[in-house]
C-alpha cells in the first residue's frame, strides 16, 4: 500500500529535489529523448533556480517558460530526464506530451525534425 505524507513533508521533499537539479554552478537542462533513451531530440536550459514548489499536493513547476531549443535529430519524444550543471544525470524517466497532454514536460511537436524549433510549454513534476 502506498505510504501518504502530509503536504508540508511532500513540499520539503520536492523542494529537495528541486535543489538537486540547481547543483553546479551554473543552469541545468531538461533533454528530450525517444523512446529507450535511443537519442538526444532537444536539449532546454533550465532557469537558476530551476522552478518553485507550491499546492497540494506539492509540485516542482519549472520557471520561464515557454522555453525553445532547435532539434539535435529527429524522431518521436517519449521520454524526458535532468541533468545538472555538471551534466550529471538528476533524474530520469519522465513523460513527454504535445500541449494539452498529461505529461510532466510538454512540447509543441513530439514528432521532431533536426534544426526545427520546438518550444518546451510547461514542466511540472508532482510529489508521488
Amino acid at each position: 500500500m502506498p505510504v501518504d505524507y502530509i503536504n508540508s513533508l511532500k513540499t520539503a521533499r520536492m523542494q529537495l529535489t528541486a535543489d538537486d537539479y540547481d547543483a553546479g554552478a551554473g543552469p541545468g537542462t531538461i533533454e528530450i529523448l525517444t523512446a529507450g533513451y535511443a537519442e538526444v531530440l532537444l536539449i532546454y536550459t533550465l532557469d537558476n533556480p530551476c522552478g518553485t514548489v507550491a499546492g497540494d499536493p506539492a509540485a516542482l513547476n519549472f520557471s520561464g517558460m515557454p522555453k525553445s531549443a532547435n532539434g539535435l535529430a529527429g524522431g518521436v519524444a517519449a521520454l524526458g530526464r535532468i541533468k545538472d550543471s555538471n551534466g550529471v544525470i538528476r533524474a530520469s524517466g519522465f513523460t513527454v506530451t504535445a500541449v494539452g497532454g498529461s505529461g510532466n514536460f510538454q512540447i509543441t511537436s513530439t514528432a521532431v525534425q533536426a534544426g526545427q524549433i520546438v518550444d518546451l510549454t510547461s514542466g511540472q513534476i508532482i510529489h508521488g
